[in-house]
C-alpha cells in the first residue's frame, strides 16, 4: 500500500501459501507503472494476489512486449552492467567496472534480481525485475527497460517465488 509520495508503506506478501498454485503470471503495466501478482490453479484461473508500484521503462524507451519467463533468481546478486549502461555512466563522471558486487552503492540491482527470456534486439536478454538504490524512484518512468521494485517487497517475492521456481513451477511474465 503507497500512502503518498512523501511517505510510503510497503507491506510483504500476504499470501503466504504458494504452494497451492500451478504456477505464477505476472503482468507488467509499463506506462501504470504497476505489476499485478497472480497465482494460477491448475485449471487455469489466476487469482490476483499482490499488486506493487514499480518503476518502469522512460518514455520513448524501447522495452519488452508479451509474454516470455522467469527463468533464475538471485538474492544479494551481483550486476554485470551493459557496455551500453557502462557507456552511459561514464558519460554521467561513473566509471563502473565489468560487474558490481552485491552491496556496492553503484549495485543498480538492489536486493533481488529476477532473470527474464524476453529479449529485444540489439540489447538480448538483459531485462530484469530487480530492486534499487532509491525507493524515491518507485512509480515513476525511468529505466532503461527493466522494472524496479522497491526492495523490502521485491526480496519477499523473489525469496517466495525462487522456493518456488525451483520446485519446477513455471512464472510467465507479461509486458504491456
Amino acid at each position: 500500500m503507497i500512502e503518498n509520495n512523501q511517505t510510503k508503506k510497503y507491506n510483504i506478501l500476504e499470501d503466504k501459501n504458494l504452494t497451492k498454485y500451478s504456477s505464477f503470471y505476472i503482468n507488467i503495466k509499463v506506462e501504470k507503472t504497476q505489476m499485478l501478482f497472480y497465482g494460477v490453479s491448475e485449471d487455469g484461473n489466476k487469482t490476483l494476489i499482490k499488486k506493487y508500484r514499480v518503476s518502469t521503462a522512460k518514455k520513448n524507451t524501447e522495452y519488452p512486449r508479451g509474454e516470455g519467463l522467469a527463468y533464475k533468481i538471485e538474492l544479494d546478486p551481483w550486476w554485470y552492467p551493459t557496455p551500453m549502461t557502462r557507456e552511459s555512466f561514464k558519460a554521467r563522471g561513473i566509471e563502473l567496472p565489468l560487474k558490481v558486487q552485491p552491496g556496492n552503492p553503484n549495485n543498480f540491482m538492489g536486493e533481488f534480481k529476477i532473470y527474464l527470456t524476453h529479449n529485444l534486439a540489439p540489447f538480448g536478454e538483459v531485462y530484469r525485475i530487480h530492486g534499487t538504490l532509491s525507493s524515491k524512484t518507485i512509480g515513476s518512468r525511468e529505466t532503461g527497460g527493466c522494472v524496479r521494485m522497491n526492495n523490502k517487497e521485491g526480496k519477499d517475492l523473489a525469496t517466495k517465488l525462487k522456493d518456488e521456481l525451483n520446485s519446477g513451477k513455471k512464472i510467465v511474465v507479461n509486458f504491456e
